[in-house]
């Protein structure tokens, strides 16, 4: 009596178990034998103007008369962010916060938003001796 490689009892007791299941139920063999692929889901699109409940960005930008600025933005909810300003001038350094908030959405390709930059230049000698506060609040009305 011959003794078989434990692979070629394997492989002959699968192949068995699956005529088994064909001869008897074609579309259970069909089914027990599809693979189960998962899709890993498309991430978001990518909001420029809000983030979303715990996420935090920090973006980087200059401009006229801004030499370099950045910000920290962090949400507080999928409606609302807070973000920290820093940034200089030649002649000034600010400070400030800009809020942004969702005023009304009611599809992913409409909304209206609202958005204030508080903005603080300290006392500096050089351009002008006193501290001074700019604002600009604006409602945007956003097509997707």
């Amino acid at each position: 009596m011959k003794i078989f490689p434990r692979k070629l009892i394997f492989r002959l007791s699968t192949f068995s178990i699956l005529f088994l299941i064909i001869i008897t139920d074609p579309s259970a063999a069909a089914q027990s034998l599809q693979t189960e692929i998962k899709f890993i889901e498309p991430p978001q699109p990518f909001d420029h103007v809000i983030n979303k409940h715990g996420e935090s960005r920090l973006s980087l930008f200059t401009g006229l008369p801004v030499v370099g600025s950045t910000e920290y933005a962090y949400g507080i909810s999928d409606q609302l962010t807070v973000g920290l300003l820093g940034g200089f001038t030649p002649f000034e350094e600010a400070v400030g916060i800009r809020i942004r908030t969702v005023l009304y959405q009611r599809s992913n390709s409409y909304r209206i938003y609202y958005c204030i930059p508080i903005i603080f230049y300290p006392q500096s000698g050089r351009a002008k001796p006193d501290p001074w506060f700019i604002t600009r609040p604006n409602i945007n009305f956003e097509w997707i």
